[in-house]
């Protein structure tokens, strides 16, 4: 069994997220989800993982592939491809803020982006909730 490259895995993400709906991107390597159900997203979403990482999650479905199921490895990488940016979409709709795609113990997750931790905020509580009302650097 010859294992893909690099190229190749990121081309799979491209074709597995029009199953689901997306529409992705490739910037320099990088996927980007740009559009979800035929509506441009504002921010493109990033799918950050280093090439290994993508290789060793490969690895890693193969190898259930391996073990008495009837698609090759590759069949069952594209299979479960839609499935994971699925279950990806919605951890990123419960989250509350900017997110990128990574790959994580089960998959493909959301995972918050930190902001810029030099900003300092402080916050007003009105009768509406809380407000910024300053923001400054460090």
């Amino acid at each position: 069994m010859t294992e893909p490259t690099y190229s190749e895995l990121t081309d799979s993400i491209v074709r597995a997220g029009s199953w689901e709906g997306l529409r992705i991107a490739l910037r320099d390597g990088v996927p980007y989800i740009i559009e979800r159900d035929s509506v441009a997203l504002p921010t493109p979403i990033p799918m950050r993982f280093a090439p290994g990482t993508l290789r060793e999650y490969y690895r890693k479905i193969a190898e259930d592939a391996l073990h008495g199921r009837p698609e090759s490895p590759w069949e069952w990488w594209m299979d479960l491809m839609s499935t994971h940016l699925g279950e990806a979409m919605y951890d990123l709709d419960r989250l509350d803020g900017p997110a990128e795609i990574t790959i994580g113990e089960f998959g493909f997750t959301a995972t918050p982006i930190r902001t810029d931790q030099r900003s300092t905020f402080e916050f007003a509580h009105t009768a509406g909730g809380f407000r910024r009302v300053k923001s400054g650097r460090r």
